[in-house]
């Protein structure tokens, strides 16, 4: 795969039936399928949900398996960013519009389609990430209250998503959250930063944002611990949560541009947030920006892109060791696959990058043609 392939400009709608059916499973009757379905599902290629936008600025949610061939991309009033899977029912994801939207769809991948639409309620939009509950109870997406301009994370019941409340990011601009391995510690990247949808994306407090890495006990309600960096303007955005629930944060600098600072940190436990310096060269390439970030459990190897910087990077988050950079341009979605032995990068010039975790080298790279990737990727299958 060292030439691109560029898939036919028509992505392909699967049914359920055709789905197992290319994944070699065949017919199968629906009982069994009722008892087997989801590790009948093991066996299928790996999925891969994301959102794209056109050349004529149409807006799609997408799914690609791990040989970058569309499953299937349907059309969407909205933008769209990040993805929650299902823990349950490995068919279906709830996808948010990027801030500050008020929508987000659930997906189901057997019919390729929006199953429902989440709509946020009058005071309150979304920021463009949610997760769910380890058990699939709950979905938990962060939120603003507009009036107050306080974060809040909402509380939506995680089979009729209908909404059940909402308590306190402790923060302003909550966006990216992760579910820890306890299945009920929620880690809240609040960046800090002020939106409303009157004015759009406008940052509208940049001199006074406070960014902050909070911990909730989704059961109380409770806070369990804040952390913050010492630049105020050093935005928390998004996150990655490794082995022994450390947890990888990419920034984004809203500082005088001429400084380069510390774009990517990890955090354990009541440790403070190890901000890690990059080398000279590769901290100015990243133009004050990461977009995403996802960690190898098993070597910790932690992978961010850098779309402003036409680059992604490599690192180990145990240490905060810089391994290596790649050049790929306008890097956006980083996703671990499903059996951890690559990367996946998806780029805005609509290209597919997959990196083994051994190697860190790109061993194949496909096209999309007139596509823009979002920032994030997320494994659905």
């Amino acid at each position: 795969m060292n030439e691109p392939i560029v898939p036919s400009a028509k992505a392909p709608k699967y049914s359920r039936r055709s789905f197992l059916v290319a994944a070699g499973i065949g017919a199968i009757s629906a009982p069994f399928l009722a008892q087997r379905g989801i590790e009948l599902l093991k066996a299928a290629p790996e999925v891969f949900v994301t959102a794209r936008t056109d050349a004529s600025g149409k807006h799609y949610i997408s799914a690609i398996d791990e040989f970058g061939h569309s499953r299937f991309s349907t059309e969407v009033e909205l933008r769209c960013h990040g993805a929650a899977p299902n823990p349950i029912d490995g068919m279906k994801a709830v996808v948010f519009a990027r801030r500050p939207g008020n929508l987000a769809y659930e997906i189901d991948f057997a019919q390729g389609e929006v199953r429902r639409r989440i709509v946020s309620p009058a005071g309150r939009h979304f920021y463009g990430h949610g997760s769910y509950s380890s058990d699939g109870k709950y979905l938990f997406c962060s939120e603003n209250d507009i009036e107050s301009n306080k974060g809040i994370v909402a509380i939506y019941d995680g089979v009729t998503l209908e909404r059940l409340g909402e308590v306190s990011s402790f923060g302003v601009g909550p966006h990216e959250v992760r579910m820890l391995s306890d299945g009920k510690t929620l880690v809240i990247a609040n960046g800090g930063i002020i939106t409303r949808p009157d004015t759009g994306r406008a940052k509208l407090n940049l001199d006074t944002m406070q960014p902050s890495l909070v911990y909730l006990d989704t059961q109380s309600g409770h806070q369990i611990g804040e952390y913050r960096v010492a630049d105020h303007q050093l935005s928390i955005r998004h996150l990655s949560v490794g082995a022994d629930d450390r947890v990888g944060i990419a920034m984004q600098y809203e500082g005088d541009k001429s400084l380069h600072p510390p774009l990517i940190g990890f955090h354990n436990g009541s440790e403070q947030i190890n901000l890690i310096k990059p080398p000279k060269g590769i901290g100015i390439q990243m133009n004050n920006y990461t977009a995403s970030i996802s960690i190898e459990p098993s070597s910790g190897i932690a992978c961010v892109s850098s779309p402003k910087g036409n680059m992604i990077s490599f690192w180990q988050s145990t240490t905060g060791e810089f391994i290596d950079s790649l050049p790929i341009r306008d890097a956006g979605g980083v996703s671990l696959s499903k059996h951890q032995d690559k990367f996946i990068v998806t780029t805005g010039a609509g290209e597919i990058y997959f990196i083994p975790t051994t190697t860190l080298k790109p061993e194949g790279r496909l096209i999309e043609q007139d596509t823009r990737w979002d920032n994030h990727l997320s494994i659905a299958i």
